[in-house]
């Protein structure tokens, strides 16, 4: 079998694709044949690649025309095009056949036989497609009303794996609560979709992940009963936390308060909340007080009108506010504690005082602010010249109270060593950076500069290179000198279809295939490593990368090992332009690895694109003529390099400010500049406000600081 399947590849190889044009791209010494066809695929240049396909095309380019097709809502076309099997290509014939029906399905031209038909496909589906033809065959039910069996589907998909289930349980979990109401069951499906709606609400990173599965099974539920006022309150909810949604959230709440919602005080609060994120400050503290004189949720309504206060600048008023809520002893303390110790150091300039709230809130041990107020109660009281204050409370974290994040005990630690230096105790000092300088995070790095007497060099140097066989090579031998076993891999069916689908230009099947066989086959260490040459090969370098940390964790000191997950692709462009432009190389190795993983063909939610994740707007105004071209990973890079120079030169060659315009925007950071307090970098780092962007800069220093000591 195996043989057979090595001719079809081989076969398949030789006639993929336009056979006029073909493209190749190289990146690291490994070189893809791809054609034409397959990277506009890659760049979503999909009416292009349809009209590159011959009418004389072969297995491989039909599939990607009926994707291509799909892909452009031109389900009856994709349908004509996938209609006929593959009989002399077992390796792909499933995912003809699989695209085939889903286009019949999200066209509406399926019919019930036709859908027993792909019911009856079950057992000849790849394992990794599994989660995604369930998907499809539930939509099929539904389209023509069966809900039993739509239901069951979704039962089924639940009890796969996460990352084999093609959708999200929280999204499957909606669909069965609309099956449910469908089929009779309205009791039943509206409460699993109201507990559904309120526990994704609840927990702010599953909200973030799942407000859209929310605001549908909300509005489902509004739909079902238009004059329900506790449904409109919930669908009010779920459209407050959506960005862009927060004037439909008031109307749902008028509407809920209109219908006669039994807490009407609550729909006022959450108005209240509506109209102070509108602007109109006015109108949400006459609901406020309204609401406070009735003595509702005191705390809450107290911790708003303080809000409203520091936003008009009335900071003492605002001070009154936060210190009765937090008086409250209920779910807003903690808030207002923070918020308290925020408006003292940055609106009011008593630090002090600041530090002390921070020192209030580490009471609060279950609070999301826990931590962070246990760093800053002794990063204030450091700024503010308190240093032996201020070594307490970093010896406070460092006693591991709950703490176990070793970035976190390294940021701790080495604020403490700075502590005892301002104390004069240099001997202890030298301890606590000695105790972090091996840790291969951001103040880690930090603690061997201060140790070394010396500083980050961001100034151009030649890219350090390695072609992908010495690297392996040299992995291997390291891997071999600790006794691990030579063992290869095995030549699955998933392996095979994985490479093809790569070829083509399909990239998420050939993950889905490539990552079944990962969790099939590929348990040790050796294996990852060979696994990681096939993932480069087929260029799904964030794949290979992610790979490459798992092998690097068991072989943290391994030099060999840890360069492959800090890769230097796309060497001879990021030489060019860093040469260009007078910074490190390196920095921009950093970036694309934390920006995309080295994907040139990702697009975040936000719309950001490319290696370099930049916004189709940010590409505008650098290169009005770039449209369309982001995923060009040249182009990208080129914009990438031109946008990290340009603030650069905005922040005077401050590469601390520059990383975080990258991630915030340089209008953001100009707020930040006065922020070094002491003149030091650490400073203006720990003060950058966004937390995303403060975790963004270390992070992004801490890979620049690894690829120059593996590479430099």
């Amino acid at each position: 079998m195996i043989k057979k399947l090595f001719l079809l590849i081989c076969l398949f190889a030789l006639s993929c694709g336009a056979p006029t044009e073909r493209v190749k791209v190289v990146s690291m010494g490994v070189p893809l044949e791809r054609s034409k066809v397959s990277e506009l695929i890659l760049r979503h240049r999909f009416s292009e690649a349809i009209s590159s396909i011959p009418d004389t095309a072969d297995a491989g380019a039909i599939l990607q025309k009926g994707y291509c097709l799909c892909e452009l809502d031109s389900f009856r076309k994709a349908a004509s095009v996938l209609s006929h099997p593959f009989p002399d290509n077992e390796l792909l014939e499933p995912y003809r056949a699989y695209l085939y029906y889903k286009s019949l399905i999200s066209g509406g031209l399926l019919d019930s036989l036709e859908l027993a038909d792909f019911a009856a496909l079950e057992d000849s589906i790849p394992e990794p497609l599994v989660g995604e033809y369930l998907v499809t065959l539930a939509d099929g039910y539904r389209k023509i009303g069966k809900y039993d069996s739509e239901y069951k589907i979704l039962d089924r998909l639940l009890s796969l794996p996460a990352g084999y289930r093609g959708i999200s349980s929280y999204q499957i979990r909606y669909r069965q609560g609309v099956s449910l109401v469908r089929r009779g069951k309205t009791s039943e499906g509206k409460k699993r979709l109201s507990s559904l709606v309120k526990e994704i609400l609840a927990n702010e990173k599953v909200r973030k992940q799942n407000i859209t599965v929310a605001i549908s099974s909300a509005d489902f539920l509004v739909e079902t009963a238009p004059d329900n006022p506790g449904y409109l309150f919930l669908a009010g909810m779920a459209n407050y936390y959506k960005k862009g949604n927060r004037r439909e959230a008031l109307s749902l709440f008028e509407r809920a308060e209109k219908k006669g919602y039994k807490r009407r005080r609550r729909a006022l609060y959450w108005k209240a909340l509506c109209y102070r994120s509108f602007g109109n400050y006015q109108k949400a503290e006459d609901i406020l007080t309204w609401l406070f004189e009735r003595g509702y949720s005191t705390g809450w309504v107290c911790y708003q009108l303080g809000l409203i206060r520091r936003s008009q600048g009335r900071f003492s008023d605002a001070v009154k506010y936060f210190e009765r809520s937090v008086r409250q002893k209920d779910s807003s303390s903690p808030h207002s504690l923070f918020k308290l110790a925020e408006m003292h150091r940055w609106n009011m300039g008593k630090l002090g005082k600041s530090a002390a709230y921070y020192e209030r809130l580490r009471n609060y041990r279950r609070s999301s602010f826990y931590d962070i107020a246990a760093l800053r109660s002794g990063l204030v009281r450091f700024w503010n010249g308190e240093y032996k204050k201020a070594r307490e409370n970093f010896a406070f974290i460092n006693r591991k109270n709950g703490f176990s994040d070793e970035a976190f005990l390294a940021t701790a630690r080495f604020w403490e060593a700075r502590a005892c230096i301002a104390l004069g105790d240099s001997s202890s000092a030298d301890s606590l950076f000695r105790l972090i300088s091996d840790k291969p995070v951001f103040y880690g790095y930090e603690a061997r500069f201060l140790l070394a007497g010396s500083e980050p060099d961001f100034s151009y140097h030649p890219v350090g290179r390695r072609e992908i066989s010495s690297l392996f090579s040299e992995a291997e031998a390291t891997l071999l000198e600790v006794r691990e076993k030579r063992v290869y891999l095995v030549d699955d069916v998933t392996l095979i279809r994985g490479r093809l689908l790569a070829s083509l230009g399909l990239v998420k099947y050939a993950r889905m295939e490539l990552r079944c066989y990962r969790d099939r086959f590929v348990k040790s260490p050796m294996e990852r490593l060979y696994l990681w040459r096939e993932l480069v090969q087929c260029h799904l370098f964030s794949d290979a990368v992610l790979t490459a940390e798992l092998l690097a964790a068991s072989f943290p000191d391994e030099r060999s090992v840890l360069r492959l997950s800090h890769p230097v692709f796309f060497a001879d462009e990021v030489d060019s332009l860093s040469r260009k432009a007078g910074f490190s190389p390196y920095l921009l190795l950093a970036l694309i690895r934390k920006e995309s993983c080295f994907d040139p063909y990702i697009i975040s939610c936000a719309g950001a694109t490319g290696l370099c994740q930049m916004m189709p707007g940010t590409a505008e105004k650098l290169s009005p003529d770039v449209s369309g071209e982001l995923f060009d990973y040249r182009v990208n890079l080129s914009l990438g390099a031109d946008y990290l120079s340009s603030l650069l030169g905005k922040f005077d060659g401050d590469v601390y400010c520059a990383l975080a315009g990258y991630n915030a925007g340089d209008d953001a950071v100009s707020k930040w500049e006065s922020k070094y307090l002491d003149g030091t970098r650490w400073s203006f780092i720990e003060n950058i406000d966004y937390r995303e962007t403060r975790h963004y800069v270390k992070r992004l220093l801490t890979y620049f600081y690894t690829y120059q000591e593996l590479w430099g």
